[in-house]
């Protein structure tokens, strides 16, 4: 009787793709236990030493750019408060007088006044103002490097 040849079916072809990628993982791990018992370290030490370089340069890069966004937003705000301060005293001392002068009927006249009280400024002019005593004054604090360094110090004790 003649020998066949044995069809493969595609059920057994893929339990053999399946078992050669187990036997390819079972290698590459032997490998690499292998390459770690064996040359590894000075490879993962060069790793970790570009690693903190590059590390290092990032934060320093990322650092300066924080620092420079902070300081032009605070000097953003600094200048928006005092130009809306600046506004106010403008507003406080126009307004009154502006209002004051306008052709209001009586009543509204009426509402107006009192309001306008309350508008007018509340500190009397640089003229009218009386100095201060000794006693009164306020005393700064010394601004030079020796003095920051004691209020750290003071700070952190």
């Amino acid at each position: 009787m003649p020998t066949q040849a044995h069809a493969v079916s595609a059920g057994e072809r893929i339990v053999a793709a399946y078992r050669q990628a187990w036997l390819a993982g079972l290698g590459a791990a032997a490998l690499a236990r292998d390459w770690l018992d064996t040359g590894a370290a000075p490879m993962l030490r060069t790793l970790v030493k570009e690693g903190t370089r590059v590390e290092a340069q990032a934060m320093r890069i990322v650092g300066a750019r924080v620092g420079s966004s902070y300081a032009l937003a605070g000097s953003a705000w600094r200048r928006a408060r005092r130009g809306a301060r600046a506004a106010i005293r403008v507003a406080r001392a126009r307004v009154p007088g502006a209002l004051g002068q306008l052709p209001l009927p009586s009543r509204v006249a009426a509402l107006v006044k009192p309001a306008l009280a309350e508008i007018a400024p509340s500190r009397p002019r640089k003229a009218q103002r009386v100095a201060p005593t000794k006693a009164a004054r306020v005393v700064r604090k010394p601004r030079g490097k020796a003095a920051v360094a004691a209020r750290r110090a003071r700070n952190r004790a």
